[in-house]
């Protein structure tokens, strides 16, 4: 076997790995409890309160290490360890090894389902407050990975992709960007690939799954803009999207199935005070259709509103709760602009029904309410 670390679980006789069974216990545990638990965290603390330890490690100078608590990273690599379900790795493959495994492959494999489930789920932001759509996808001009981070000002929180620089590198030769704007750009891109490749779809004697996948791509790339964060990732990831800012143009990448396809927006990098925006000309979006679950909230406000005013119950909101009904009142009075852009669907993709229901704090002020909405 490679020379290294024996794993906690083994212990090494004749050069081979031959199971240690007290560590193995331990070992077996973690793999029972992540399937349960489905999350690392929960299982370091459990193991924590189970008084569960790490494996001791005797070193040539006498001393030792390890015997102590479990912590979040060193869990977290134990089961993707291939040794764990009687494999080596060899050259890139997964390859049976000369070790007896220590979980039986169902669980093993079970395990490794749920490892890559998770993976994805962070990766599109899944059960995250505030996803970034190009988290891992998009890289500044001179190459380097970008970030997702934010500014708070009052109850304003604006969020933009800046440069992840390594230890030692310049600050100034950070790149940070406004985030809805290359959100924006690389969901017209997408859009507009998925468009045109509706329009090309082949498939040799079977005309009726070629329509299928036509009318798939293009209700996908209609309602695209509308999608929650998390769709919106997961459909970027799907298409291997990779996103390289350049200062005249945003290119976006995708990972389709003859090859990568490169599409450029005529956007450029342009300096507004001390912060760098990016511009992309107005007019690239389709024409999208307005939002059905704000337009109803928009009607049903205005009916509370004339119910409020002349004492006669409206059929339309007669059902609804008190509380409904001062949420729909509070909508009733927003600004006119704010009421036109959300009728003809030009309102900000943050802007959901959802948030609107529940901005109690929003006030009466329309120009407050422009700022707390995001409208310029």
């Amino acid at each position: 076997m490679n020379d290294g670390p024996i794993p906690i679980g083994y212990r090494l006789g004749n050069r081979k790995l031959i199971i240690h069974e007290e560590e193995a216990a331990t070992v077996r545990l973690i793999f029972k409890r992540y399937l349960v638990l489905r999350s690392i965290s929960q299982v370091v603390d459990e193991l924590a309160s189970r008084g569960v330890r790490t494996k001791i490690r005797s070193l040539k100078d006498g001393r030792s290490t390890g015997g102590v608590s479990f912590c979040r990273g060193p869990l977290a690599a134990l089961p993707k360890n291939p040794v764990y379900g009687g494999k080596v790795a060899h050259g890139g493959q997964l390859c049976e090894g000369e070790h007896r495994a220590l979980t039986e492959e169902a669980r093993w494999t079970k395990v490794q389902a749920l490892l890559a489930s998770n993976l994805h789920a962070r990766k599109i932001g899944k059960g995250v407050r505030n996803p970034s759509l190009l988290t891992g996808l998009l890289r500044d001009p001179d190459g380097r990975a970008m970030g997702p981070t934010f500014t708070t000002k009052g109850s304003q929180r604006h969020h933009y992709c800046i440069t992840r620089l390594k230890p030692g590198e310049d600050r100034k030769s950070s790149w940070r960007v406004p985030a809805g704007e290359v959100n924006r750009g690389v969901l017209i891109a997408l859009g507009q690939w998925l468009r045109a490749a509706s329009e090309h779809v082949t498939i040799a004697s079977n005309a009726s799954a070629a329509q299928s996948i036509m009318e798939q791509r293009a209700a996908v790339a209609g309602g695209l803009p509308g999608m929650a964060v998390a769709e919106q990732c997961a459909l970027l990831l799907d298409h291997r999207v990779d996103v390289p800012l350049c200062p005249d143009r945003l290119m976006v990448t995708i990972g389709n199935l003859e090859g990568p396809i490169t599409i450029d927006l005529p956007a450029r990098l342009a300096h507004r005070g001390s912060e760098v925006k990016l511009v992309i000309p107005s007019g690239l979006e389709p024409e999208r259709q307005p939002d059905p679950v704000l337009l109803k909230l928009v009607v049903l406000a205005r009916a509370a509103q004339m119910t409020l005013a002349s004492g006669d119950a409206d059929p339309l909101v007669s059902h609804y709760s008190k509380s409904h009904l001062s949420q729909l009142l509070r909508i009733s009075w927003l600004a006119p602009d704010i009421i036109a852009a959300v009728v003809i669907d030009d309102q900000l993709s943050t802007l959901t029904g959802r948030r609107l229901l529940r901005a109690a704090d929003m006030a009466l002020d329309w120009k407050a309410q422009r700022a707390f909405l995001g409208f310029n």
